[in-house]
């Protein structure tokens, strides 16, 4: 098959039979619907098979007859227009002469001697499931029939237009039901996101980007791939690494740049030519970038892939973010009072909690302290593609005066903004105090027995007096 890049500014020559496009994989004898001369009074049809391209060394010219199509992949909801170019007369041999030379170019047909032709009532059709396609009904004459849209197919090289006569010369005759099998080279793409070893924020997520690598028609080549990225502004750049069927390298396969938040890999000649040895297979794009802070909890990213004439864009993979607020306090006269100055570590298991080894860092820090409020934010925690992850919570350093709380807390954190944190409490007592001598309380007991006596005595002198004088 020949699948030339479909382009306004690439002339494009076509004979009358080109649907010589056609991939023969298996043939049926060939059998003409008549022969001897052409019936003017009889109307044709052309139909379209669409179908994945392979590889092209299983290109062949198609004769116009129907052919097996087992194992090849049906492309559906391709658009396909027909058109009748006007001033050609098949029943006149003049007519014949130029049918070969003709020409698709900008919107014009023209025959090899300059002659400029129009076209007629433009039909459409869409391929079914099957990859078909069917113009029927159609008068004797020459059609000019395009690829105008490849629907959801990641399609990297349009089928270039191509005419058709009804009736199409075969060596048994004359055939009036034209079959052609324009095929296209296909892509795929996919992003996926790997947080596995990110727990908190300034840690590394990657965003791996995959491009199959699409099998070009005979005489065709892979002649652009580029992958653009444009980040979420909770995410800063750090790198671009490429894997693929063949080593690459940098600056001379592959160039990769950045405008603010937008990264851009784009593969140059030498490395296009490298890949379309190796149709079929994956080529990856894997970005590497540091989470900056969690706005809503979510952060999700997706990549523009263009392969040839194919504009797409990738899934849209996320990466889930939680944080944890921690309250610090103690009671008293059954008030519950703030304390400050309270410093607390976090861990991703309960083992390393308890034995206090690999604290989590987030945003550069691994030890967070309680402010006047009695509360330490923790701002950024990894929960993983489930939205849900335990940390564990421990105490390091108690407020002045108070007994530390050594045992690990755990908590769960779930995907959402620091207004949505998971709140831990974790509560002090006061420190004990030596007790005061007892003989300072006995002193003052002592005291009061004997100011008491002594009013007592007064009180005795003075009735004595009085009973003395009465």
């Amino acid at each position: 098959m020949n699948t030339p890049r479909h382009s306004a500014s690439r002339r494009i020559l076509a004979g009358f039979c080109a649907a010589a496009i056609g991939l023969i994989a298996a043939s049926t004898s060939a059998r003409a619907d008549d022969s001897g001369n052409i019936d003017v009074t009889r109307t044709g049809s052309i139909t379209v098979h669409k179908f994945e391209q392979t590889s092209p060394a299983a290109d062949t010219a198609g004769d116009g007859t129907a052919i097996d199509t087992s194992g090849l992949t049906p492309l559906e909801g391709v658009t396909f227009t027909a058109s009748p170019v006007e001033g050609l007369d098949l029943a006149s041999s003049a007519s014949w002469d130029v049918v070969s030379g003709l020409a698709y170019s900008n919107g014009v047909v023209t025959d090899g001697n300059g002659v400029t032709y129009d076209l007629g009532g433009t039909s459409t059709q869409v391929t079914s499931a099957e990859g078909t396609a069917r113009f029927s009904d159609l008068p004797i004459g020459v059609y000019l029939v395009q690829e105008t849209d490849s629907g959801a197919n990641p399609i990297t090289t349009s089928t270039a237009p191509f005419f058709v006569t009804i009736p199409l010369p075969h060596d048994s005759g004359w055939l009036y039901d034209v079959h052609v099998y324009p095929k296209n080279s296909v892509t795929a793409i996919d992003k996926q996101v790997d947080d596995s070893s990110a727990l908190g924020l300034g840690d590394i997520v990657t965003w791996p980007i995959s491009v199959t690598i699409p099998a070009e028609g005979q005489g065709e080549s892979l002649s652009k791939l580029v992958i653009t990225d444009t980040l979420d502004d909770r995410l800063s750049y750090q790198s671009a690494t490429v894997a693929g069927p063949v080593d690459l390298t940098a600056d001379t396969d592959y160039i990769s740049a950045t405008e603010g938040q937008k990264v851009t890999v784009t593969f140059t000649t030498e490395g296009l030519a490298k890949l379309q040895a190796h149709a079929g297979e994956k080529l990856t794009v894997t970005l590497s970038t540091a989470v900056t802070s969690i706005g809503d909890g979510t952060i999700a990213n997706q990549a523009l892939v263009n392969v040839n004439d194919y504009d797409g864009t990738t899934n849209k993979p996320v990466t889930k973010w939680g944080a944890v607020r921690i309250d610090k306090f103690t009671t008293a006269d059954d008030q519950r009072q703030s304390l400050s100055g309270a410093s607390f570590q976090v861990f991703s298991s309960q083992e390393d909690a308890t034995a206090g080894t690999n604290p989590i860092s987030v945003s550069g820090v691994d030890t967070f302290t309680t402010g006047s409020d009695g509360a330490a934010l923790i701002e950024g925690l990894n929960v993983g593609q489930s939205g849900s992850r335990d940390y564990w919570i421990v105490e390091t350093a108690a407020p002045a005066g108070f007994i530390l709380n050594s045992d690990p807390q755990k908590v769960t954190v779930t995907a959402g903004s620091t207004a949505d944190a998971a709140v831990i409490s974790v509560e002090n007592t006061r420190q004990d105090v030596p007790q005061l001598p007892l003989t300072g309380a006995n002193g003052r007991l002592l005291l009061t027995i004997a100011g008491v006596v002594l009013v007592l005595s007064a009180a005795g002198v003075s009735l004595i007096r009085r009973s003395r004088q009465a």
